[in-house]
Parts: structure tokens; C-alpha cells; sequence
């Protein structure tokens, strides 16, 4: 019951935490790169007076910010899968709370989103070295792409949810177990000595000890009462 209650908040964590990030992504990747394109299209009207490199160097540029936007695709994979895995997100299941899981959610999306934007951000630097509205338009893209691949889904959340219950019920258990095969604290519910802990190997020696003394102690009664008995006749 317990397990079923905790899966059910950390589930409404991760869909509330799914919902606010989709919508700051469709911000970020679609919003941004929006507004770039307008600001893009201003500076390249005919009135507005724009510096340019030299072809050859801004060649250059642009095939190395093209390489670069290429491995940003990759490294927002990258980061999906180390930043949504759910050791990252939950840490521990018996200790992971709604709100630490939600905040979690939202950071590793936000890390994500941010690699997605960066060619747009690229494209539009070109813009201020010389380029034109398609350069900007293929980094757009670029971004696009990425947004695509590496947003979370719900499948993500969904995985996360599982591994949350499936873990938190085995530490459950481990847990339980463990405090059903401890030993009982001295002097709590148990009048045995902690030398027989360790079982009737222990108990049967010290049991028979017991009764050599109390034989011994009537052996000894015995001969004092003889004792006795014969100085009185004399």
C-alpha cells in the first residue's frame, strides 16, 4: 500500500514536471530561434548597414560552426540519457520526494533544451559576420532536429515511474527482512545471557554446569549436618 502511494506522487511529480518542461522547450527551441529570425531579418534590410568577412573566412566559420551544431545533436542525446536515467533523478527510491524529483526533472530538461539551441545562437552570429537568412535557417534547423531527439517523452517518464516502484519495493524489502532476522536488544524480551545467543551448543554445557553445583552445594549441606550430628553423640 505504502509502495502504491509513493509511486502514485512521484507519477504526478513527473507529469507535472513533463508538462512545464514540454511547453519551456516549445519555448526555448521554437520561441527563440522565432524571434532570432525577425531580429535576423531586420539587420539584413536594405536600410541597415552590416559588416562582412571575407569569403574565405567565413567559410571557414561556417564549416566549423556546421560540425560543431552537429555534435550539439549529439551531445543532447548524451545528456537525455546521463541527466534522465533514474539514478540521476531519484538518487535513492526510499528517500526521493516529489518535489526533489520534479526539481531533478526540470533541470536536466532545461540542460537539454539549452544544447538545442546553441546553433540557432550560431546562426545568428553569422548573421553578423556576413551571412545570409539561409545560413540562419540551417541552424534553425539544426535545432529543430535536436529538439526532436532528445526532448523527453512520456515513454521517459513512464521508465522512470517503473524503476521507482520496482526499486522502492525491494529496498522495502530488504529492509524488512533485515529487521526480521536481527537480534532482540539485551534485557528486551529475552532473559537469556548474550552468551547463549549462539545456540543449544552453548546453552547444554552451562545447563549441566548448573547442576554439578547444585550437587556439589547439597554434598556439602550433607556433611555438615553429619559433622554436627556426630559432636553432639560425643
Amino acid at each position: 500500500m505504502e509502495n502504491q502511494e509513493r509511486t502514485r506522487g512521484i507519477k504526478e511529480a513527473l507529469e507535472n514536471a513533463l508538462a512545464r518542461t514540454t511547453t519551456l522547450g516549445m519555448l526555448m527551441n521554437l520561441g527563440i530561434p522565432a524571434v532570432l529570425f525577425a531580429l535576423a531579418v531586420i539587420f539584413l534590410s536594405p536600410g541597415v548597414s552590416k559588416t562582412a568577412l571575407e569569403p574565405s573566412s567565413f567559410n571557414l566559420i561556417f564549416i566549423i560552426l556546421i560540425a560543431v551544431s552537429v555534435a550539439d545533436i549529439g551531445v543532447g542525446l548524451f545528456l537525455k540519457r546521463r541527466l534522465l536515467c533514474p539514478q540521476n533523478i531519484f538518487k535513492k527510491a526510499s528517500s526521493a520526494t516529489e518535489i526533489a524529483t520534479e526539481i531533478r526533472f526540470i533541470q536536466a530538461a532545461i540542460v537539454i533544451h539549452a544544447i538545442n539551441l546553441s546553433p540557432t545562437i550560431y546562426g545568428f552570429v553569422l548573421i553578423f559576420l556576413g551571412g545570409k537568412i539561409e545560413n540562419f535557417l540551417l541552424f534553425v534547423a539544426f535545432t529543430l532536429i535536436g529538439f526532436q531527439l532528445s526532448r523527453p517523452r512520456p515513454g521517459d517518464m513512464e521508465r522512470l515511474v517503473r524503476y521507482h516502484s520496482r526499486t522502492f519495493q525491494s529496498e522495502s524489502e530488504r529492509g524488512g527482512s533485515g529487521r526480521r532476522r536481527g537480534f532482540p536488544p539485551p534485557g528486551l524480551g529475552s532473559e537469556r545471557s548474550p552468551l547463549l545467543v549462539g545456540g543449544p551448543q552453548v546453552e547444554k554445557p552451562l545447563t549441566h554446569l548448573r547442576i554439578l553445583c547444585r550437587y556439589m552445594s547439597r554434598s556439602w549441606r550433607g556433611a555438615g549436618v553429619v559433622e554436627r550430628g556426630g559432636l553432639e553423640n560425643r
